[in-house]
């Protein structure tokens, strides 16, 4: 019997334990409205942990001789993580995208004729003291 009441005291504290993890937080998100391609980027330090309000930005052109122009910019979640939703499905040249953390500047570009639903990984050699 005092197995048993140790089992139910184990099982109840892994139960809670479970609930009390928080859910994971989905990407911080910014829709262009111009098709159905996507691009998701997961920032780190070189360790892997996700970093915080790095910033990703983007140009793009678009219409009659891409005259037109729409600039976006989104920063990550506290995993790191940030998607940007509703990209052309076609253009004339490939899109850029500008990650910003820190002092540290790096660009990945992106073309929705190769992969319209892209994911980039992005480590980041970053200063440890503002780091998070």
């Amino acid at each position: 019997m005092r197995n048993l009441g140790s089992l139910l005291l184990l099982a109840s504290t892994l139960t809670f334990a479970q609930a009390a993890q928080p859910a994971p937080q989905p990407p911080t998100e910014i829709s262009a409205d111009l098709g159905s391609c996507s691009a998701e980027f997961h920032v780190t330090d070189l360790a892997g942990h996700g970093l915080y309000n790095a910033k990703i930005h983007t140009l793009i052109r678009y219409g009659f001789w891409s005259k037109r122009k729409l600039e976006l910019e989104v920063g990550t979640n506290a995993a790191g993580h940030a998607r940007f939703v509703k990209l052309p499905d076609q253009i004339k040249k490939p899109m850029v995208f500008d990650i910003h953390y820190q002092d540290q500047k790096v660009t990945q570009s992106y073309d929705p004729g190769v992969d319209c639903h892209a994911s980039y990984d992005v480590p980041l050699k970053v200063d440890g003291k503002n780091a998070k």
